[in-house]
């Protein structure tokens, strides 16, 4: 998967498909994609696991402040393909002015069904926009002023399905007029959208379950 964040700004990334329990040992690290140069020393500060059991794990890092390409690396204590999970991290300059023909949101909340339990509102569509939005053909950048409109809706998808989970992740099941709410089979459905469109995000691979990672950053860590 990819997303994209401002110079300096903070972010929330996950990682899934890894054992269950790794608080505290888990950890994540920030890459310059370019060089392998490491900006972001392995860390296993404020990464949490929801919901407990799940083996998603979720952490609020701070961007770089240089605009570019940068790998968000988690990995379990033991570097292998199967225990280590890479994000792109594109930083580029503000996308508050972003514009783009409704139709791009409307295809992004047709794939999350946004009108469904969990809800995206407006908000988070214009953000899942902003997250889809690509380097153009003449590698220019969603804020360089002859930037084309290209969009990665399978990584915008991806992201809106997590967010859903995320807002049923801490919920928990319960009985309503003797129908049972099942709020943890809601959150595996989630989970499995967001599979679902992982695996189709462009220049991506997978790697087991919902692992999407790349064996040259895996090989020099």
């Amino acid at each position: 998967m990819s997303i994209h964040a401002q110079p300096g700004a903070t972010f929330e990334v996950g990682a899934s498909g890894l054992a269950s329990g790794l608080v505290g040992t888990i950890g994540v690290r920030i890459i310059d994609t370019p060089t392998g140069t490491t900006l972001l020393a392995r860390t296993t500060s404020g990464i949490n696991e929801q919901p407990p059991g799940s083996g998603y794990y979720t952490v609020t890092l701070t961007a770089p402040t240089a605009q570019g390409t940068y790998s968000v690396v988690f990995d379990t204590g033991v570097i292998s393909p199967s225990t280590v999970r890479v994000v792109d991290l594109v930083v580029v300059g503000s996308l508050l002015t972003l514009t783009v023909p409704q139709s791009v949101r409307d295809r992004l909340a047709r794939m999350t069904e946004a009108g469904s339990e969990p809800v995206l509102a407006t908000a988070d569509l214009d953000d899942l926009v902003l997250l889809a939005a690509r380097r153009d053909a003449d590698g220019l950048f969603p804020d360089d002023d002859d930037w084309t409109p290209t969009f990665d809706y399978n990584a915008g998808a991806a992201e809106g399905w997590r967010w859903k989970a995320a807002r049923v992740a801490a919920a928990y099941d319960y009985a309503v007029d003797g129908q049972s709410v099942w709020r943890s089979q809601m959150f595996e459905h989630c989970m499995e959208m967001a599979r679902h469109y992982a695996r189709r995000i462009k220049g991506s691979l997978e790697i087991g379950t919902g692992a999407l990672t790349r064996n040259d950053l895996i090989a020099n860590l």
